[in-house]
């Protein structure tokens, strides 16, 4: 994993991270997350086209590197799904997979957490879309794509979540 992204910061709560990026101290956060598998995928295709990695076989094969990036993810998502937990009313966690399964809701959901009423969403409509630096990329065709999904779930099943992997966290 890249130094470039090492910090030496350590928080318990978001009022430590409120104080230390200068936010006002009851600042609100959205944390938007994929599932461990949508994400996996997306930081191999990401770590593919930056040249984090020289190849797939790298990402699955070297010592542990893959894991890696899956502990990470659990470790960070972790944190902040422990944070929504202490402080429901300045975290909100929510899944990407059913924001655009079901925006609407979403939309719902953040208009309530920032405090904003039913008015906010009664007339919201329209779906979410790729960010445009994001294009869609096949790996190496469909008959490698197939077996790279494999490895990403036997991947991600070899590693016991603390996170929350799907769902709404921090709503009450």
């Amino acid at each position: 994993m890249d130094k470039e992204y090492d910090n030496r910061y350590s928080v318990s709560t978001i009022i430590d991270i409120n104080k230390i990026c200068s936010y006002p101290m009851m600042q609100q956060h959205i944390v938007i997350y994929k599932t461990p598998s949508s994400w996996v995928d997306s930081i191999l295709r990401w770590g593919l086209a930056n040249k984090w990695f020289a190849d797939i076989e790298s990402f699955f094969e070297c010592p542990n590197l893959g894991s890696a990036y899956v502990r990470e993810w659990d470790a960070y998502h972790c944190k902040w799904a422990s944070m929504a937990v202490m402080n429901p009313e300045l975290v909100l966690m929510l899944s990407y997979e059913q924001m655009v399964a079901d925006p609407h809701r979403a939309l719902q959901d953040i208009s309530h957490f920032v405090g904003r009423g039913p008015e906010a969403t009664a007339t919201a409509v329209g779906r979410l879309a790729k960010v445009p630096h994001s294009k869609a990329r096949p790996l190496d065709g469909a008959a490698i794509r197939g077996g790279v999904d494999g490895r990403i779930l036997d991947l991600v099943q070899s590693v016991g979540f603390k996170a929350p992997v799907s769902g709404r966290a921090g709503l009450s």
